[in-house]
């Protein structure tokens, strides 16, 4: 009885080991297709991670490349007006000249028509110059859309709608994200880049930033001057929706001839009740999500206004300033802010470059010339 009951005892536990094998099996081969899966979704992750980032730095190349033919454009359209207007004046005097010499030369024979009434209506002669008249053509628009942080994955709200609002996430969750490469962002540090063609700036801020209309960033000593020093603004500008007094730089205290506000849009330098503009009717087109480039220089006596790397308008102010304290990027120092909210700066800007000292023509194109420095 005893053999027997072991026997049965031994048949039971093959019976049981066997069904244990079994599963334990089927088990191991689950946890190894689950390990592989695991992999092979971790490597397409990479790979869907890299992929985005590689677009973004290929899209942000694109609209460099966009932008600066754009600007180059607006360059040369800009240059051909101040042509177009030239020619259509010129054509004009001429016109009139030849109407006056008419009068000059003119001999009446029976007394009907009178010098006079020839020369008066030479005065009020208006000529046709619809034949002078250029039609420009527009740049074609962008083929993506232009934000270079557009698709780049990591942040939290990309992490919810590309991971965490899928149906698998709970059961097979994503491993940590690999950002995009590092790029450089913007620091109040004063930085110099040495460059061929044009003196360094003491001041730089290059990177993007965004401004939100309220605030502005305070800049560093080596981007301000003291009383009616020389000095030169230029930057890269793309407005977003704000009027045209706000300010992109802006340096010193609420008081009179002590501030100095550089307000792109008018075009004009306002230092609260001391101030130079352009007063030729002639404004700067700040369009919308357009980006365009800024500049202003003053050396004491006289100033200029670059739009896109071409002098836009120039003049003498005999009035000087007494500029101190702080300088600021995209608004107002507190003083001033109170009231005057209309002041700040919304949208982008980059680029920021200052010298004490006014610079030329030449340097200020060869500056407008360079990349647009981007995120």
């Amino acid at each position: 009885e005893t053999a027997e009951g072991f026997d049965d005892c031994l048949k039971q536990h093959e019976t049981w080991t066997t069904e244990i094998a079994s599963s334990f099996k089927d088990c191991q081969e689950a946890s190894s297709a689950h390990a592989r899966l695991q992999l092979e979704c971790g490597d397409q992750q990479t790979h869907f991670e890299s992929s985005l980032c590689q677009y973004a730095a290929r899209s942000a190349e694109h609209c460099l490349c966009h932008e600066r033919m754009v600007a180059y454009y607006l360059r040369q359209s800009a240059a051909a007006k101040t042509l177009e207007v030239n020619r259509q004046a010129d054509f004009e005097a001429a016109s009139r000249i030849d109407c006056l010499l008419g009068v000059v030369n003119f001999t009446d024979t029976n007394g009907s028509v009178t010098k006079s009434n020839l020369l008066e209506t030479c005065k009020k002669a208006t000529f046709n110059t619809s034949h002078l008249t250029i039609v420009y053509g527009s740049a074609p628009a962008e083929s993506v859309f232009c934000n270079a942080t557009q698709g780049k994955p990591c942040s939290s709200e990309w992490l919810v709608t590309e991971y965490e609002d899928k149906a698998w996430s709970v059961a097979a969750p994503a491993r940590a994200c690999t950002p995009c490469p590092a790029v450089a962002s913007l620091t109040t540090t004063p930085t110099t880049t040495t460059t061929s063609g044009a003196p360094p700036a003491p001041c730089e801020l290059l990177a993007p930033q965004a401004f939100d209309g309220k605030t502005a960033i305070p800049l560093p000593d080596t981007c301000q001057a003291s009383g009616n020093e020389a000095r030169t603004v230029i930057v890269w500008i793309k407005n977003g929706g704000t009027p045209n007094s706000w300010e992109i730089f802006h340096q010193g205290i609420l008081g009179v001839s002590k501030v100095w506000g550089v307000k792109p849009g008018r075009p004009e330098v306002w230092g609260y009740y001391n101030y130079f503009a352009d007063n030729g009717g002639k404004s700067f087109a700040f369009e919308l999500d357009t980006w365009h480039h800024f500049g202003v220089t003053w050396d004491g006596v006289n100033y200029a206004f670059y739009f896109d790397g071409l002098l836009w308008a120039s003049g003498t102010h005999s009035q000087a300033f007494a500029t101190s304290g702080g300088a600021f990027y995209g608004g107002p120092h507190e003083s001033a802010a109170a009231g005057r909210e209309y002041l700040f700066f919304k949208g982008e800007a980059s680029d920021l470059r200052y010298w004490s000292k006014a610079l030329s023509i030449e340097e200020v194109a060869y500056y407008a010339g360079l990349p647009r420095s981007v995120a």
